[in-house]
């Protein structure tokens, strides 16, 4: 365990404007009993102190202040209340910056970045934040936009919604400081995959209506208790161009699509002559995701307002389950589990690409890190291992003009020798350049001073940056770019 990242005080920042602290009488602000109850939390579920801190000094007219730039800097999570007042302070903008800034230097590079929605927003969020999702304090009450902040001014033990959500931000957080200070120490040499929530196997659970927005916080949470991703990791955008890419990027990471249908349609149902559309589940079913649809047994469709979203209620047969929520939840598990079994009996297709893998002997593990995810993918290889800088000439050019991609691993090797395989590739290659095919697998060790920057670099090429660990979605946009070109080969012949 890395007792460095742990010993990193504060562990959390919390990041607020203290309009949403302001309180009346000797009662603490609602920043301050959500900080306390959201860091009791997470001691609870980590089995040890940690230090969420927030402060309490209001902002003046005054440059800001040395020390909160230090703790921003040395914090592993930033905790950001957003409202309007968050989004038009200057110190809040100030602290979100330091942080982004100071996460890129480090070792453990990954989301830590958390948002408590405070109210409804309709302004455009700055960056940093507009990716992200967010925690929901408020519900809808009633029609014309009115919200109600949950455990406003102070939350009460009846306010299960608002202990909830606050469950929901502690156990993301905590897991998150647990992946940090679990995190391998990188050891020269070494190259350690690095296991990441966005690698796993996703549902995606559809966008719903307010009147359904509990239940679907209820799946969510019941899906993330059993250690299984759920996308979007936000609301999709407002514009239609927009939310439609998020879409595809959420179907891209997904096995199984699950939806919430209630009396009234969501923004997504698009009317089409006498029936509509339901955009999301259209997408995913063009995609070849298998669909689990939730009606609740009270509804009867016959009685739906909407004629044109009565008949797509009526129309679903096989994938609807007329059940209970918490026995829907129950069979969604049970489609998911089934999935992933499929899954792994199922060898991976062949595909008709062929790969050489250039690497120095002294780079061998690597070489066979890279070998093993073409293996799993189904790609044919070579592993050619040069016990010198000066092996034949011949037998490169032949392995470069054959392959339908090169990868060149960069680890403990000279800088020289990376660099006489590039020249080498750009001399055979020339009339018919690897060019977007070719890749640098820049493996450890880390320490920038012990490995020298490459003075070459070949058009289109990609550069795989494994120092700190593998980020196998890194590589596997590069095996995209080979099946893409297998596939226009094939079709040329």
């Amino acid at each position: 365990m890395s007792l460095d990242r742990r010993e990193s005080k504060p562990h959390v920042f919390l990041s607020y404007s203290h309009l949403d602290n302001e309180s009346s009488g000797d009662e603490p602000g609602w920043v301050t009993t959500l900080r306390k109850n959201v860091n009791v939390a997470i001691d609870t579920k980590l089995g040890e102190k940690v230090d969420v801190w927030m402060d309490h000094e209001l902002p003046g007219h005054t440059p800001f202040p040395a020390r909160l730039k230090k703790r921003v800097e040395a914090a592993s999570v930033l905790l950001v209340v957003r409202s309007e007042g968050y989004l038009k302070s200057e110190w809040c903008t100030k602290e979100r910056e330091l942080f982004l800034a100071s996460s890129k230097n480090r070792s453990f590079p990954d989301f830590r970045i958390f948002v408590v929605e405070s109210s409804d927003s309709t302004t455009v969020l700055p960056e940093g934040l507009r990716d992200l999702t967010g925690y929901r304090f408020w519900e809808p009450t009633g029609g014309g936009g009115k919200t109600r902040k949950l455990g406003y001014p102070t939350p009460l033990k009846e306010d299960r919604e608002y202990w909830n959500v606050v469950n929901d931000v502690a156990e993301e957080i905590a897991g998150q400081l647990k992946r940090i200070w679990d995190a391998p120490p990188a050891v020269p040499g070494v190259l350690v995959p690095v296991e990441r929530v966005e690698d796993q196997p996703a549902v995606l659970l559809a966008e719903v209506p307010d009147h359904l927005y509990s239940h679907r916080l209820s799946v969510q949470r019941f899906l993330k208790d059993k250690g299984i991703r759920v996308v979007p990791d936000r609301s999709f955008a407002e514009d239609p161009g927009i939310a439609r890419k998020e879409l595809e990027a959420a179907i891209a990471k997904s096995v199984l699509y699950v939806q919430l249908l209630g009396p009234m349609p969501s923004r997504w149902c698009e009317p089409r002559g006498e029936t509509c559309v339901d955009l999301q589940y259209e997408a995913a079913a063009a995609a070849g995701i298998p669909a689990v649809h939730w009606l609740s047994p009270d509804l009867d469709v016959a009685l739906v307002q909407d004629e044109a979203y009565g008949a797509f209620l009526g129309g679903l047969t096989t994938t609807v389950r007329k059940v209970g929520l918490e026995e829907f939840k129950h069979q969604v598990l049970v489609e998911f589990d089934q999935i992933l079994q499929e899954k792994k009996t199922d060898p991976p297709p062949p595909v008709d690409a062929f790969v050489f893998v250039n690497a120095d002997a002294c780079d061998s593990q690597q070489a066979r890190v890279v070998q093993d995810l073409l293996d799993q993918r189904g790609f044919g290889y070579i592993i050619r291992e040069a016990e010198t800088v000066d092996d034949a000439a011949s037998e490169l050019e032949g392995l470069y003009r054959d392959s339908t991609g090169a990868v060149v691993i960069y680890g403990e090797s000279q800088r020289g020798f990376v660099e006489r395989q590039l020249s080498y590739c750009r001399k055979f290659r020339r009339g018919d350049p690897l060019r977007d095919r070719l890749a640098v697998f820049v493996g450890p060790p880390p320490d920038p001073v012990k490995k020298d920057k490459l003075r070459m670099k070949l058009a289109g090429m990609t550069t795989i940056d494994a120092r700190n660990g593998l980020r196998e979605e890194e590589f596997e946009s590069y095996l995209d770019v080979l099946r893409a070109a297998a596939e226009a080969r094939a079709e040329r012949e």
